[in-house]
């Protein structure tokens, strides 16, 4: 019950409340719904990576195992990036969004890196603890929060500041 709670729950909740916040601060504004999408992503992917995982558990290819661990993440990505291209690419892709999709690279890498190390041992046939999977597993679970606060920032940033009010002249 704890260790369901600890790595499976509390990484999640900063992410769920700054995702909320974002999408409700986004008033029709597609880059800060995709900012807010994007920090709330890991919540849907992390199920269906479970689901991947635990089906390939069966499996002893260390080939399905790796490719479990990126499919959610890449998949939900690129939904998310054709959901909202319009707002992500104008002439150039937006800074703030490609600093977004750098910072969502390394989340679902951390994960798919820790998971694939811990397990690595295991699916070439030695029992042993991976003590390298043991170093990534608590970055990755605390990269969801990192990315969250860095969404929560880069909403705030001035160049998001055009997309969501007009800026009001100094006072003389």
């Amino acid at each position: 019950m704890v260790n369901t709670l600890s790595c499976i729950v509390i990484p999640f909740i900063v992410p769920l409340i700054i995702g909320i916040v974002i999408l409700r601060r986004a008033n029709g504004d597609r880059l800060l719904q995709f900012a807010g999408w994007m920090t709330l992503k890991p919540l849907l992917a992390t199920p269906i990576w479970y689901f991947f995982v635990s089906w390939l558990a069966l499996e002893v290819s260390l080939q399905a195992s790796v490719l479990a661990n990126w499919v959610p993440g890449v998949a939900l990505t690129l939904l998310l990036v054709i959901l909202y291209r319009d707002a992500l690419i104008t002439n150039a892709l937006h800074p703030s969004a490609l600093r977004l999709l750098i910072l969502d690279i390394v989340r679902w890498g951390s994960t798919a890196l820790a998971h694939g190390l811990i397990n690595s041992t295991a699916l070439m046939g030695n029992n042993t603890f991976s003590p390298l999977g043991a170093c990534f597993l608590p970055i990755a679970m605390l990269v969801p929060t990192v990315f969250a606060f860095y969404a929560l920032h880069i909403v705030n940033y001035p160049d998001f500041e055009p997309r969501m009010r007009k800026k009001t002249p100094p006072p003389i």
